[in-house]
């Protein structure tokens, strides 16, 4: 995760820094300004935005509504770190669109856990949409695709995309494909009806079977 830290003081900016690391977070960028940081956040995509409210050239609450207001940033994660803790200025962060508010000084344990809710915010209020899947080649849709659906348990998930590769393999008639998939589907029971099958005897009559 890429995370950009908007702090104007040094000091401050080296604490955050460090305790990001803490928590794991290794790829962070740094900008001393609000202007600053709108420069970086023109130039590449962060997957998070922590910010201090007063700094020099564009304020937190100002960069953070140019943020809301671009298309291509309005679903950023923003968390304002700021020392700002009256109610006026945190009503005026909410209206914003920020993620999440955190008061100065805190422990890493306290900004995680802001962190984390910041995250959760975000995709409840920008949630993912699905893919199109129309136009698509009959082997990808077979296979899966790891570039829009990555999976730690494999070169492919079979049939984690199956609802929606079925309708459209039926709404353009495919049916080599959906008689492979009906292979496929046999050939993984017939692979585990024996192991099933030993199973059962095992637990219902204490067989054991080489």
């Amino acid at each position: 995760m890429k995370v950009l830290i908007a702090e104007d003081s040094d000091t401050m900016r080296g604490i955050v820094r460090e305790m990001m690391r803490r928590l794991g977070y290794d790829d962070v960028v740094e900008a001393a300004d609000g202007r600053e940081t709108w420069e970086r956040l023109n130039e590449q995509p962060f997957d998070l935005l922590l910010t201090d409210w007063n700094m020099l050239q564009m304020s937190g609450l100002e960069l953070l509504k140019k943020v809301r207001g671009t298309p291509d940033m309005a679903s950023l994660p923003v968390v304002m770190l700021t020392t700002r803790n009256n109610k006026e200025d945190i009503v005026s962060a909410v209206k914003a669109g920020i993620n999440n508010y955190v008061t100065k000084p805190c422990k890493p344990t306290q900004l995680k856990d802001k962190i984390d809710k910041a995250l959760i915010h975000a995709v409840k209020k920008h949630p993912l949409q699905p893919p199109s899947v129309q136009h698509r080649d009959p082997e990808a849709i077979l296979k899966g695709s790891r570039s829009l659906h990555p999976s730690h348990m494999g070169p492919y998930v079979l049939c984690y995309e199956a609802t929606v590769d079925l309708q459209e393999m039926l709404g353009r008639g495919e049916k080599t494909l959906l008689h492979t998939y009906e292979a496929i589907v046999d050939a993984i029971f017939a692979a585990l009806f024996p192991l099933l099958f030993r199973f059962r005897l095992r637990r219902d009559f204490g067989l054991f079977l080489g």
